[in-house]
């Protein structure tokens, strides 16, 4: 009689789960009726004014439209064919116990008063098409943030004097650092220059905090500036230059 030994059996090793679409997953996330809506109406430079209102997704249409409750005050006729911004605010598919704003651009397609919606009730609705694609973002105007390596940029005292390393800008203000023989006060105005990219802007500036013990340390001090009396061009090449930053920011980080 012939014995075979046996082969040990291989297990085979299971099938690696196929990985999600982050997209797939931002918009499953904020596409459900009943879901707060915030919507930016139009955002003011020169008054420093973002005309955000609220709103609620009802349903979704099977053509791809979103009917969204109409906001208090209402958007009128007019904003019809103009472009605005949806904004969802949904848990971080990648950080459990933490939100995320995401959104999307697009134009306001109808107002329809009376609407007969599902369930038997009536209500004045806004449509817009769905998103393909979300995106993070905020509602706040003066979005801060930290310099990138990918844009040069470089705050001083005008006139050549003490460059000021920033910490964080904004269309609003910036966080700096400086040594502390440069004396700055609370509510001192001072004149700066932003440098980047071969861009020149130059802002006058109000101290708005700062360490008042910060003559009697050593190494840098912590200031917080508000910018004042800007031009509209100049808020608008500082606002392009924010997003650009942000836009590279959330490129790098997301992976969206």
């Amino acid at each position: 009689m012939i014995f075979t030994r046996k082969k040990n059996g291989t297990k085979t090793p299971p099938e690696p789960k196929p990985k999600q679409d982050p997209q797939k997953e931002l918009l499953k996330a904020a596409l459900r009726p009943g879901r707060e809506v915030n919507i930016a109406m139009s955002t003011d430079l020169v008054s420093d004014l973002i005309d955000v209102r609220s709103s609620m997704l009802h349903d979704i249409t099977p053509k791809g439209l979103l009917i969204l409750a109409q906001t208090s005050p209402p958007v009128m006729q007019r904003v019809v064919g103009q472009g605005i911004e949806l904004t969802f605010l949904i848990t971080d598919p990648d950080k459990p116990g933490h939100h995320l704003r995401v959104g999307y651009k697009t134009k306001l397609l109808k107002i329809i008063e009376d609407y007969d919606m599902q369930g038997g009730f009536r209500d004045n609705i806004l449509v817009v098409m769905q998103p393909t694609r979300l995106t993070p973002t905020t509602l706040r105007l003066h979005y801060r943030v930290e310099p990138a390596s990918e844009v040069p940029l470089q705050l001083r005292v005008s006139g050549g004097g003490t460059e000021l390393p920033v910490l964080d800008l904004s269309v609003g203000g910036a966080r700096v650092t400086h040594p502390s023989n440069l004396h700055l006060e609370h509510g001192q105005s001072i004149d700066i220059e932003l440098v980047s990219n071969g861009m020149l802007l130059e802002m006058r500036c109000k101290v708005v905090r700062t360490d008042e013990k910060a003559a009697t340390k050593r190494g840098p001090v912590v200031t917080a500036l508000h910018f004042v009396d800007l031009d509209a061009e100049i808020k608008g090449r500082l606002s392009n230059l924010v997003n650009e930053i942000a836009r590279l920011q959330r490129a790098r980080d997301s992976g969206i």
